[in-house]
């Protein structure tokens, strides 16, 4: 009789010699690629959903990128996709096939014709038959009897209607009726009671007579529940933006669009204990399915006409007043700076410079603007600041009047107006006259005015022989050898994505030590938890696993003894061989014990398991 481990080592055998003769002929014959289209059903009733299922199957099949599908807007509007894949050893050989499924909704009635789908490679394109469909009027079907229920097995839960019924997208706006230039806060919601893996926005609104501000959003958005019609959903804020109206009327906030990637799992009425094992959600599919908000209508009122100051520039929030100088005493030809700032709720960006009504003897050069915008708590607030640089040209006291700005406050529905007191400022005699100028001069060239002579240059950098050619240059060099360096590689690259997805061996070898340091991260997550049962399960896991998948070796042949000789083929010293030994036979005693384990022997058995697994990296 034969013992567990030699049945093992001919099942093994078996599987890599039909591997070898699958892949002997790689290589000698030309793409071996086949595609075919079905649909569910060739009669659909009028806004019906039927799938279009697209299947690439063959030796090369894993090398094709997605089909292009023909367009069938005529008469089907897209609702979403999913997509599988299989392999499967028939007769020694091993067959491979990917399956695209693509549904849509019915949206006129005729006769159609789904023209062929293709995919390209190496150049060849592939297609498949085109499918004629009728489309018709909806008519009720009659109940199935008892009799035929009973004789045809039962179908499978349609996947696209359950998600219809439990995820959708929502918009949702603090106020309807706003003023020209008040915000309107918009939270874009994702309501779901499937598992949504992912999502994507499938287009950007152009929100065309609104200014737009966006709130930050985290990449993982917190989820809360809600009660919609009695059922319990998780909801996550997925956007969040402020809405500022630049013209009265009715306006409409378009539509967002959300495509999520949903994993689903379809029950089978069935007994069999692999249809119950594979319902589990984890073995589920992913579907894309698309989703897109109602557009919103607001009405955005005019600014009252009644009480509008003159200066009033359209700023609508509430905000404050701050102005200062950086000195009330100075002397001729002295630069003296005023600042101007304005702070506060609403939108910072649009609030314009204000009407200062400065002396005569003063030369006032334009503003320096600056602003900060910060978006938190459904609020758009911040500061703008107007500085001006002012050149008193005569000596004497002068006054800065007019220092106010006006705004209308939305929510006392009132125009309010934010003044401050007129500044004083003593201008003594400077030391030299300087002639009365306009001149459009910075800060810093004022001062140099005191100054007679103005440099051309003050350093006489930046030389280079008149014989210095191009070519001697080294950027010239570096843009003709840089080309070629990158054409290298991304062919290099190319070939180790190549032996990736076509080499098995290689594949797992290259992420050996990858999952093992993953697998060991884990174990010292169990230790700091003190769990020395899972530590050391999850020590003697990355222990076998790294050297299976350096020895390409299945799970089936993933024990002890055969893994010792295989590694003792390879080369593997016989010391290191019995220091692996050891250390599985401590995690299984560990593992299986009653006693449980000091954190220092686990920190000892883990450093050990560490500097094994880089040792066996440098030999296997």
């Amino acid at each position: 009789m034969w013992n567990v481990s030699q049945k093992r080592m001919v099942s093994s055998l078996r599987r890599w010699g039909a591997l070898v003769l699958f892949m002997l002929p790689v290589g000698l014959n030309a793409a071996d690629i086949r595609i075919t289209a079905t649909v569910d059903r060739t009669r659909i009733g009028l806004n019906e959903q039927f799938q279009l299922t697209v299947e690439i199957s063959g030796r090369d099949a894993m090398k094709v990128g997605e089909p292009k599908l023909p367009d069938l807007d005529t008469f089907a509007a897209y609702s979403g996709s999913s997509s599988s894949q299989s392999f499967q050893f028939i007769n020694g050989r091993m067959q491979v096939s990917k399956s695209y499924t693509y549904y849509f909704i019915a949206a006129r009635i005729g006769q159609f014709e789904i023209p062929a789908v293709e995919v390209e490679y190496e150049g060849k394109v592939f297609r498949s038959d085109p499918i004629t469909i009728e489309i018709v009027k909806p008519a009720s079907s009659p109940s199935p009897t008892p009799r035929s229920r009973r004789s045809q097995p039962a179908p499978r839960t349609n996947s696209m209607d359950s998600i219809q019924d439990n995820l959708f997208l929502k918009a949702e706006v603090n106020k309807r009726t706003v003023y020209q230039n008040e915000p309107i806060v918009v939270n874009y919601k994702i309501y779901t009671r499937v598992q949504v893996t992912d999502y994507r926005f499938a287009n950007q609104p152009n929100y065309g007579s609104f200014w737009a501000e966006e709130f930050p959003i985290p990449t993982q958005p917190p989820i809360h529940e809600e009660i919609v019609n009695g059922r319990k959903f998780s909801v996550a804020t997925v956007k969040k933006v402020a809405l500022f109206p630049t013209s009265t009327g009715k306006k409409t906030i378009p539509p967002l669009n959300i495509e999520a990637n949903v994993r689903v799992r379809e029950r089978r009425r069935s007994r069999d204990f692999f249809d119950a094992f594979f319902d589990d959600p984890f073995f589920g599919r992913i579907i894309t399915y698309s989703m897109s908000t109602d557009p919103l209508v607001v009405d955005v009122l005019p600014l009252p006409k009644e009480g509008r100051p003159a200066d009033f520039s359209g700023a609508v929030g509430r905000y404050r007043l701050d102005v200062s100088v950086d000195r009330r005493q100075a002397k001729t030809n002295e630069a003296v700076t005023l600042k101007f700032t304005i702070s506060g709720t609403g939108n910072i960006r649009i609030i314009s410079p204000p009407n200062i009504q400065f002396p005569d003897e003063f030369e006032v050069y334009d503003p320096r603007i600056s602003e900060k915008v910060e978006r938190a708590n459904d609020r758009i607030q911040g500061r703008k600041s107007f500085e001006y640089v002012m050149i008193p040209r005569r000596p004497g006291t002068f006054r800065i009047t007019n220092l106010r700005y006006s705004y209308f406050d939305p929510e006392a529905k009132a125009y309010k107006v934010l003044s401050h007191a007129p500044i004083v400022l003593d201008i003594a005699p400077g030391d030299q006259p300087v002639a009365f100028s306009r001149s459009g001069l910075s800060r810093e060239e004022v001062k140099l005015l005191s100054q007679d002579i103005r440099y051309i240059a003050r350093n006489a950098d930046g030389f280079q022989p008149l014989d210095r050619k191009f070519y001697h240059l080294p950027a010239f060099w570096a843009g003709l050898i840089l080309p070629a360096l990158v054409l290298v590689g991304g062919f290099v690259y190319r070939t180790h994505q190549d032996r990736l997805s076509s080499n098995v061996a290689y594949a797992r070898n290259r992420r050996a030590q990858k999952l093992a340091q993953k697998q060991l991260h884990e174990a010292r997550k169990a230790m700091d938890e003190q769990d020395s049962a899972k530590f050391y399960a999850e020590t003697s896991r990355a222990l076998t696993s790294f050297v299976g998948n350096k020895l390409n070796l299945e799970e089936s042949a993933m024990v002890s003894e055969e893994m010792i000789e295989q590694m003792r083929r390879k080369g593997v010293d016989q010391e290191l061989l019995q220091t692996y030994q050891e250390l599985l036979a401590e995690c299984d005693f560990r593992r299986f014990g009653a006693a449980g384990a000091s954190e220092e022997t686990m920190q000892d058995a883990y450093a050990r398991a560490k500097k094994l697994i880089a040792q066996l990296e440098k030999v296997l």
